[in-house]
């Protein structure tokens, strides 16, 4: 499920995507924010919840379409998997780091997760 509209991610100015590229990353984003937020928004109206939170929430998303644009991945999958291969005994490694490594990246946008962070949406106790 999509929350944010490609005018309202320009209006937030954040890196230029194109709407393609947007169409293609919104609803991964959202499903992202979704997770840390434990699905709030699947059982809230995010249209008649308090301004602050409903536009902290989206600008979390429009942060995770600019985190995944400047990756240039979608999954952590993609980004945390080194690309091995070898050549008549020549080896080369590149890409991400590994899952094991100490400074394994996340495809989660810490930026987004600070936004949220008083929001109560990333809450984990009961309710």
């Amino acid at each position: 499920m999509a929350y944010l509209t490609f005018p309202e991610y320009q209006k937030f100015g954040y890196q230029e995507v194109t709407e393609d590229d947007f169409k293609r990353l919104v609803v991964r984003a959202s499903d992202v924010i979704d997770i840390r937020t434990r699905n709030f928004y699947r059982f809230h109206d995010l249209e008649s919840d308090i301004e602050f939170r409903k536009n902290q929430f989206k600008k979390a998303i429009a942060l995770q379409i600019e985190r995944m644009a400047i990756l240039g991945a979608v999954s952590t999958a993609e980004i945390d998997s080194p690309t091995n291969w070898s050549l008549d005994g020549v080896s080369v490694t590149n890409g991400g780091s590994g899952a094991s490594g100490d400074n394994a990246t996340s495809i989660v946008s810490d930026d987004a997760l600070e936004l949220l962070s008083m929001t109560g949406l990333l809450y984990r106790g009961t309710c």
